[in-house]
């Protein structure tokens, strides 16, 4: 076929004197001859048919399987065709359950053996799911994998609800296990005020159902312990195990509730002068054990100075016994309007510069906050700022409005708590006093 388009493959002096060409290699003699420096090639990519060349590789190829090079292939050309393997592709919930395991060490026990589970889509699975990635998408900014967990929350809720209807489910402990974790997870999110207490009342009946002599782990002792805050009547503690300080100071807190709502009942004219009278031997009896309390446990008094201030005592005193004081001070605020109707003193024996009952409550509360600054830094994990929050809570109630006390306060619920430790529960919020602890 002739006048057919195509590439010249005539050397650059022949083609712009527009003469033939013969083709010659190195150089056109053509151009030789006619006494004209030739000024070679030019390079094309050809077509190499390169089947018979692998014929015997183990890999069968193609009839029509082509290859394409480059005739003078250049160093650059041999670069770009070396192999490079694509980037390691790291399983998701690998990396959201590292995370969680990194900043929470209690959540190890809720995690075991979850490898091992035939069901990938089990109650306790999809709970955890839940929680690691809501708590990764929270502390990383990552809406993707934050929307993720709440996904898995709804689908864990229903599993949740069958297992709750059956009679052996219910005992087991990836039951119970899988509550715990939508209790946490409730505490991240927190867009229902109430959703954490359903959850904790759940754990609360759970642990009351399946008795104590289940409870042999350290998780699961430690579940007991707590959830004895309102089972305590019903479940007695065995008077073979010895008390720490947090199930005394637990204990004495577990009073509280109870003397809050006689509290209410009196102001309402519900009760006869004998009432109010045992009401009030009773108040002064726990404020008594909340100071026998710190005595034995050698912590030092409200309103003696700053908690723990030299250095040495803020360094080798564990979180948690600062927790416990914060504790004891919070249980001390609470009652302020117990003390307050019936004119008892906050803090027993206190200087006379301390007797205005609201400086009081501002020195008291002022303390839990340096207690909770001196734990609360980029050392410490997620789990210690669990137990400050309900200290911080109360104390943000007995600030005066738009002080400074009450913006440090706050700095450290929002911006730690609820900022770097990812716990939305611990942001600072306006509480109706009718709901909560009436403060007078």
């Amino acid at each position: 076929m002739v006048n057919r388009g195509g590439r010249s493959k005539a050397c650059r002096t022949c083609k712009r004197r527009r003469v033939k060409c013969d083709h010659s290699k190195p150089h056109c003699q053509r151009c030789e001859k006619a006494g004209i420096a030739c000024e070679g090639y030019v390079t094309y990519g050809e077509f190499v048919d390169e089947t018979a060349r692998f014929a015997k590789d183990k890999s069968p190829v193609k009839d029509n399987q082509v290859q394409v090079q480059l005739a003078n292939p250049s160093p650059e050309a041999i670069e770009r065709q070396i192999w490079h393997p694509p980037p390691l592709l790291l399983d998701q919930d690998a990396v959201i359950h590292a995370h969680l395991l990194s900043r929470i060490d209690e959540v190890t026990p809720l995690m075991a053996n979850l490898e091992s589970m035939t069901l990938p889509d089990s109650t306790r699975s999809l709970a955890v799911r839940a929680l690691a990635a809501v708590y990764f998408g929270k502390t990383n900014g990552d809406r993707r994998i934050f929307d993720l967990g709440s996904r898995e929350y709804v689908k864990a809720l229903n599993r949740l609800q069958l297992d709750l209807a059956s009679s052996t489910a219910v005992l087991e402990w990836d039951t119970l296990a899988s509550v715990i974790c939508l209790c946490m997870f409730e505490n991240i999110v927190f867009t229902d005020k109430t959703g954490w207490l359903k959850h904790y009342e759940g754990i609360t009946q759970l642990v009351k159902l399946r008795g104590p002599w289940r409870h042999q782990t350290v998780l699961e002792r430690e579940l007991l312990r707590q959830c004895r805050f309102e089972i305590w009547q019903t479940v007695p503690w065995p008077s073979t195990v010895p008390k720490t300080a947090s199930d005394v100071l637990h204990d004495i807190f577990a009073r509280v509730p109870g003397q809050l709502h006689d509290m209410d009942r009196v102001e309402r004219g519900e009760v006869n002068y004998e009432f109010v009278e045992e009401l009030r031997q009773r108040v002064e009896t726990t404020l008594s054990d909340l100071e026998d309390w710190e005595q034995f446990c050698q912590h030092p008094r409200p309103l003696t100075g700053c908690p723990f201030t030299s250095t040495q005592d803020s360094t080798s005193q564990p979180v948690r016994h600062k927790a416990l004081l914060a504790l004891q001070r919070a249980i001390i605020l609470c009652m302020t309007g117990l003390c307050t109707f019936f004119n008892i003193p906050l803090v027993a024996e206190i200087p006379a510069v301390l007797e205005d009952r609201k400086v009081v409550r501002t020195a008291i509360a002022t303390e839990i906050c340096q207690l909770a600054a001196s734990c609360l830094g980029h050392e410490s994990n997620s789990t210690e700022s669990l137990l400050f929050i309900f200290p911080l809570q109360i104390t943000s109630m007995n600030f005066e409005k738009g002080s400074a006390e009450e913006k440090g306060a706050e700095g450290i619920m929002n911006g730690v708590i609820a900022g770097t430790y990812g716990f939305e529960i611990g942001r600072r919020r306006e509480w109706k006093t009718s709901s909560i602890i009436l403060i007078k």
